[in-house]
């Protein structure tokens, strides 16, 4: 400083330094690192010869040390964005010119040693049937202080490979007194991946629920420890209770007063064990009817082993056990009345398998069901018959 004072008085020209760093020595000894603007400029007397040097200095420590932590700040933020592979753009919604770093560039297919170019041709390269949502939401965004806040998906086509790719953009516009904002600016990230296996799994969902329609399954899923919480629309529909009396155990109130019971006594089981549950009871239809269901249900792990939910389908099988009923006892009839026939009786599945006999067979040829059953009946066969009966039995099976 000694050194521009002489400079000063010898040529007689003003100087000015700005954010000159002085160490200052406090009145307690101390010393502490300043910034300062200063200006030592000449002071004439009547004749114009120099007599001495005004000074004046200002303090800027403090704007130094915040602009220094901005710069820190945003070099930090820069680096993050491109360790994140985001790409960042600026628009002056003014005169809609965009900045935009490389990975925006890339996105959109924009000169990539252009970093300004006119939002419109960012505008052109979002897909045709997104285009007009995305400029509605950004007209909003930059003349309505209440919707500053920006954050939306949609698709860009790519003008240079031609591949489209999904994208999420979030930003804020900033508004000082005028009616449009004087800046709007935010990133943009790839989230085609994501979109992707979003969509994936949405067509695995509807496979698997269109799957459980045509064999008129109810789906529902419950909580790790076997509660059932959430919507699930199929229960309701069949038993017409509302989520807030189907929740925790209360979908058990829709079962058959005789089957509660062992079916929580079951499930509780399973889900300690975290096994596979299959069971079978009735269930209330929303009409007051009980009908039969076939219940299964898996536990759905995580790699820890640990539950992430259970998913199960309720089948309804009444028709199928009524059938059955009425088989086993037409069944039942038929074996009576070849029980009071005379003649003997016997019956064999398609393969010939010998699986019943009347009473008359038994008391002919005093030999018991384990001892004739399958092939058996031919050891009761005369000798000289036996090959030829065997050879007509067999072409019996082979031609129907």
């Amino acid at each position: 400083f000694i050194s521009l004072l002489q400079d000063v008085l010898k040529t007689g020209e003003a100087v000015r330094g700005f954010e000159q760093p002085i160490s200052f020595r406090r009145p307690d000894g101390s010393v502490e690192r300043l910034y300062c603007n200063f200006e030592y400029a000449p002071y004439y007397d009547n004749g114009g010869d120099i007599t001495g040097v005004m000074a004046i200095a200002y303090d800027v420590s403090v704007q130094v040390r915040e602009k220094r932590a901005r710069t820190i700040a945003e070099g930090e933020v820069q680096a993050a964005i491109a360790a994140a592979d985001l790409g960042y753009w600026h628009v002056d919604p003014r005169d809609n010119s965009l900045r935009s770093n490389r990975r925006t560039r890339e996105l959109f297919g924009l000169p990539p040693d252009e970093e300004n170019v006119d939002l419109s041709v960012a505008i052109d390269a979002i897909h045709d049937e997104d285009r007009s949502r995305v400029v509605e939401t950004i007209q909003q965004t930059v003349t309505d202080p209440a919707h500053a806040d920006y954050d939306i998906e949609y698709r860009v086509v790519n003008p240079i490979d031609g591949l489209t790719r999904h994208v999420r953009a979030m930003g804020k516009a900033y508004f000082e007194s005028g009616p449009v904002a004087y800046r709007f600016s935010g990133t943009i990230q790839d989230i085609t991946t994501r979109k992707e296996a979003e969509e994936a799994l949405l067509a695995s969902q509807q496979r698997f629920s269109a799957a459980i329609e045509a064999v008129q399954g109810i789906l529902w899923t419950n909580s790790p420890d076997g509660r059932m919480e959430g919507a699930q629309p199929g229960w309701s529909k069949l038993t017409g209770q509302p989520q807030e009396e189907y929740e925790g155990y209360g979908w058990t109130a829709a079962l058959h007063p005789d089957d509660v019971a062992p079916t929580v006594q079951a499930w509780d089981v399973a889900v300690r064990e975290k096994k596979r549950f299959v069971f079978e009871h009735r269930v209330r239809r929303a009409d007051g009817v009980y009908r039969t269901f076939h219940v299964q249900a898996i536990p759905i792990l995580y790699t820890d082993g640990a539950i992430s939910q259970w998913v199960g389908v309720h089948t309804d099988i009444t028709e199928q056990r009524r059938a059955e009923q009425a088989l086993r006892r037409n069944e039942g009839q038929l074996r009576m009345l070849a029980d009071f026939m005379p003649q003997i009786v016997w019956a064999t599945d398609a393969e010939g398998y010998h699986d019943f006999y009347n009473e008359r067979w038994y008391e002919y040829t005093g030999l018991s069901y384990e001892e004739t059953k399958g092939e058996g009946w031919a050891h009761v066969l005369h000798p000289d018959d036996a090959p030829r009966s065997w050879q007509v039995w067999q072409h019996s099976l082979n031609t129907g």
